[in-house]
């Protein structure tokens, strides 16, 4: 995996984490808080919004014309179908974003998320953030973003096995 760039997503409508790492270093990590429908005028211009964050955030860390790796994660089944179809959306919206910019895109799902952390399926939001602040060194104080970091890690992992069996 040596010094590519991997960026991992935590696609949302309001607010995405976002994690970029390199040999197994977190570079950065944060979120991206979007308008909202009401602040965009409707959902068209507010997916509008994230797919150009998406796209500026791989260009932007797409290091010496490299291809960066974006992992992103999939949609779990809530409890609520139009949540579940507007994250489904949104993560559409950023995979196309990411390959459209130029990376290869992996997805990534919440269980693989928690083993990149050695955590069990069922960790909650709490415990992915305490995992990463101590895997990594961090004081990340957001769930996205922690999120993010784990999906990233992840990401990457995944990419490993595919690039071993080959």
């Amino acid at each position: 995996m040596s010094d590519r760039i991997v960026i991992g997503l935590d696609p949302a409508t309001r607010a995405s984490g976002y994690a970029v790492m390199q040999d197994d270093r977190v570079l950065v990590a944060g979120f991206y808080r979007a308008r909202g429908v009401e602040a965009c005028g409707n959902r068209v211009a507010q997916v509008a919004e994230i797919y150009s964050w998406a796209r500026f955030l791989v260009v932007k860390w797409a290091l010496n014309g490299a291809r960066p790796l974006v992992a992103v994660e999939t949609v779990w089944f809530g409890p609520n179908a139009q949540t579940t179809l507007r994250l489904a959306e949104v993560g559409a919206v950023v995979r196309l974003a990411a390959h459209r910019a130029g990376a290869d895109v992996v997805d990534v799902s919440p269980a693989e998320r928690c083993k990149a952390l050695s955590l069990p399926v069922t960790a909650g939001k709490g415990d992915v953030m305490r995992a990463v602040n101590a895997i990594y060194g961090l004081e990340v104080m957001d769930h996205n973003a922690a999120d993010a970091v784990a999906i990233a890690a992840a990401g990457a992992g995944i990419h490993r096995r595919e690039e071993l069996a080959r």
